[in-house]
């Protein structure tokens, strides 16, 4: 660290090359970037540092149905931050055989009821059709409860869903599927959500955990 003394005109701050300028007790002080190239990170740490950007990347795919999904009554950080922190322990404590997958991604979380079972139905002219049944006992829900469908291809980084004009009594939604090359597996997903959730009113009872309906290759 130094202090610059002289004339400098306008006080200096920020960054100029490995220097960063700022002010301290009245005066201009100069500090050089620490050089962590030469630095070399563990297996853990590169473990960790890939986990988290697998994650990132999954959840800037799906960040307009999370926006609804992990909407928070008075929250005290975003839609994002908040999917992104339940999702990366789920991705990084979940079984081996699971990670070369998505089925541990939640897009919602929620007190709201989900659905006893849901099923990809069919696949046809590019589309796929989503059943799902009845809600699960004991929980909050009603037949005009909304309904998102998602579909995501991870190797492709490509993803549809929907989330407006479906709602919980239709038993039913066709979903366009996302871009596809062959060999590739499209992951399904599904969760409900109450108007006032859609319209920001958030609330936990505003929407269900998010369920894994299935996968499938094309």
């Amino acid at each position: 660290m130094a202090i610059v003394t002289g004339n400098q005109g306008p006080e200096l701050s920020g960054r100029i090359g490995n220097v960063v300028y700022s002010r301290r007790w009245g005066k201009t002080v100069a500090s050089s970037v620490p050089d962590f190239s030469n630095v070399k990170r563990s297996q853990r740490q590169l473990k960790r540092q890939a986990d988290f950007a697998h994650v990132m990347a999954m959840m800037q795919l799906v960040g307009e149905f999370t926006r609804i999904g992990f909407g928070r009554e008075n929250p005290t950080r975003s839609t994002f931050h908040e999917a992104f922190s339940y999702n990366l322990p789920l991705y990084e404590y979940a079984p081996e055989n699971e990670k070369s997958g998505l089925s541990w991604l939640q897009i919602s979380d929620g007190w709201l009821a989900g659905t006893q079972q849901a099923a990809i139905d069919d696949i046809s002219d590019n589309e796929a059709l989503i059943g799902w049944g009845e809600p699960v006992p004991g929980k909050k829900h009603a037949g005009n409860d909304e309904v998102m469908v998602v579909a995501v291809n991870d190797l492709q980084h490509s993803m549809t869903g929907i989330h407006d004009g479906i709602l919980r009594e239709m038993k039913q939604a066709r979903l366009p599927l996302p871009e596809t090359a062959p060999g590739d597996t499209l992951w399904f997903f599904i969760a409900f959500f109450t108007e006032r959730q859609a319209q920001g009113n958030y609330s936990l009872n505003g929407s269900s955990v998010s369920q894994f309906i299935g996968s499938w290759k094309a």
